[in-house]
């Protein structure tokens, strides 16, 4: 009975608002403190880097005041040119802070080759088709049937000749 009376006075209910006036208080000045130390009000709209190339990529991202990095430039994209970008994290039209790191994938500076594979003057039981999955359906072969078999006696890719295995560009 006597806590219970201790509960309704006036003094544990000035100690109970003031207390609560107290960490309401704090919280809203911490919450507007952090708020201006981390500019958190100050956003810059990233802009589309995708089809620039380096250099442009720099001065777009110079005028921003923003930084990039190259994430990855190993797999080749056919649909953008030598050392363009042709993705970007974070998307353009985000919000980001000044001096933020986007994030670019970039093809490399030239397209990758690939081995033809060793068919000269070897036979065939039915016309090869190595070529195929590696994307080289477009060099042109010259078959011969010899004794039976094919025989590849030559090859013609880009305009050239060639009896040799040739490293060529992976056809688009």
């Amino acid at each position: 009975m006597k806590a219970l009376r201790f509960l309704f006075s006036r003094t544990f209910l000035a100690n109970l608002m003031l207390g609560t006036t107290a960490l309401v208080l704090i919280f809203f000045l911490l919450r507007w403190s952090l708020d201006s130390y981390t500019f958190h009000d100050k956003q810059i709209e990233v802009p589309s880097l995708i089809g620039l190339d380096l250099e442009e990529t720099q001065i777009v991202t110079a005028e921003q005041k923003l930084n990039w990095e190259v994430l990855d430039s190993s797999e080749y994209n056919y649909a953008f040119g030598d050392s363009e970008v042709w993705d970007q994290y974070p998307r353009a039209g985000s919000r980001v802070k000044e001096g933020r790191a986007i994030k670019l994938t970039v093809n490399p500076v030239r397209e990758p080759m690939i081995q033809l594979p060793d068919l000269i003057e070897k036979p065939f039981e039915e016309p090869p088709t190595t070529c195929r999955p590696r994307d080289l359906s477009w060099v042109r072969s010259a078959m011969c049937l010899i004794s039976g078999k094919m025989w590849l006696s030559g090859c013609s890719a880009m305009g050239k000749n060639s009896l040799v295995v040739p490293f060529l560009p992976r056809a688009a």
